[in-house]
């Protein structure tokens, strides 16, 4: 990867992880204060620009797996943004979209007219796109 490629996802996450462990900070904090246990679920997932095992691109299908989880953070790898072979989908946006996340995107190369990186969709995020 290219210094600035490798410097934006590099502070890309860093501000997402500020962003999710800063809350879960304060968060952990009162559930001290409560007596509860803090827990964070932090999910890493290889999306594969959401075309599953069947070969078939599917933005549903990859959503409803990390909805199943249940995660705080969720790092995505090998996302597609507009790119022909899957659809021309935003496929971050989408899937935060349909997981109830903010969507982060992070451009590693240019690819069939689109984008092609990683995502970090977050319930603590706000959108941020780096093109």
């Amino acid at each position: 990867m290219k210094k600035n490629k490798m410097f934006a996802f590099v502070a890309l996450a860093a501000a997402a992880a500020v962003a999710v462990f800063g809350g879960a900070v304060v968060g952990c904090a009162s559930s001290a204060a409560s007596g509860r246990p803090c827990e964070l679920r932090l999910m890493s997932y290889n999306i594969r620009h959401c075309k599953g095992m069947d070969g078939k691109v599917d933005v549903q299908r990859v959503a409803e797996a990390i909805i199943r989880e249940k995660p705080d953070f969720v790092g995505l790898n090998e996302v597609d943004c507009l790119v022909e072979r899957s659809g021309n989908v935003d496929e971050a946006a989408e899937l935060g979209r349909l997981a109830g996340f903010h969507a982060t995107f992070a451009k590693a190369i240019p690819l069939q007219g689109g984008s092609y990186g990683n995502a970090d969709p977050c319930d603590t995020v706000d959108v941020i796109r780096s093109n």
